[in-house]
């Protein structure tokens, strides 16, 4: 990828301002951690290959060079850290705008980090704050997505997909970046601003999970119930066992069953 040509793509003022391009590189989001406590907000690492890229709970994510897009931008909202999980609400809204503007498909977000097509995750999100005596220094939003694959291995096969094998074209990833960064800074000020309703609210246009029957998985545990709303904060609220139960992005996995 070249800076000079990712640069001309892009339509935004403050993501992207500075840009770190890598080749190969085991995972953006370290990259991420190593630049000073001083590089600007904004700041864009983003990798032609992601060698060691992880999802949360340490799931590896699969991406191929040149057909997956994997980047991570760096933010330094003011936000507490029980409000956290916001943040992976704005990021994946931020993917299905752009998904849908550049393609035309028809994007789903599922709690609390993940974006589908088809019913097939395309994009999955890890965000990684830093707080110190109770102040956010920084956010690193760590984006993968997968754009031109024309296949996946193994049980991949059954659960992921691409834009590509989706729409049934090929898209430009440079392209897909620049539309991807326009909406995560065109949503932002409501990050910084605390008007964590309007996450919220667009959020749930895409994410027709809301009144179904889930499952939440933890490492000790797993509870089934009604998804009935997802709070502020970005918390799932449950109805289980006749009562609600909250919870948060944390050790845990979804499955949408009905």
């Amino acid at each position: 990828m070249d800076e000079t040509e990712i640069r001309s793509k892009l339509r935004t003022k403050l993501f992207g301002r500075e840009l770190h391009i890598y080749e190969h590189i085991g995972s953006t989001n370290d990259a991420a951690k190593k630049l000073p406590p001083t590089v600007p907000e904004g700041t864009v690492v983003l990798a032609e290959e992601q060698t060691s890229g992880r999802g949360r709970l340490g799931r590896v994510w699969h991406s191929v060079k040149g057909e997956s897009l994997t980047f991570s931008v760096v933010i330094k909202p003011d936000i507490r850290q029980s409000h956290l999980g916001i943040i992976s609400l704005y990021a994946s809204l931020a993917v299905a705008e752009g998904i849908k503007d550049s393609t035309g498909l028809q994007p789903e977000c599922k709690w609390p980090n993940d974006v589908l097509v088809g019913g097939k995750k395309c994009c999955g999100i890890l965000s990684e704050a830093t707080f110190v005596r109770g102040r956010c220094e920084g956010i690193i939003v760590g984006i993968g997505l997968n754009v031109n694959q024309g296949d996946f291995p193994g049980e991949l096969s059954r659960t992921a997909t691409s834009l590509r094998q989706a729409a049934g074209a090929r898209y430009d990833v440079g392209d897909i970046l620049s539309v991807l960064l326009h909406h995560m800074e065109k949503n932002y000020p409501a990050v910084q601003d605390g008007r964590y309703e309007e996450i919220r609210t667009g959020w749930l246009r895409y994410a027709p999970m809301i009144g179904k029957t889930v499952t939440i998985s933890t490492p000790g545990a797993s509870c089934r119930g009604i998804a009935r709303r997802i709070e502020e904060n970005g918390e799932l609220v449950l109805w289980h066992g006749g009562k609600e139960e909250r919870f948060s992005s944390g050790d845990l996995t979804l499955r949408i069953e009905a």
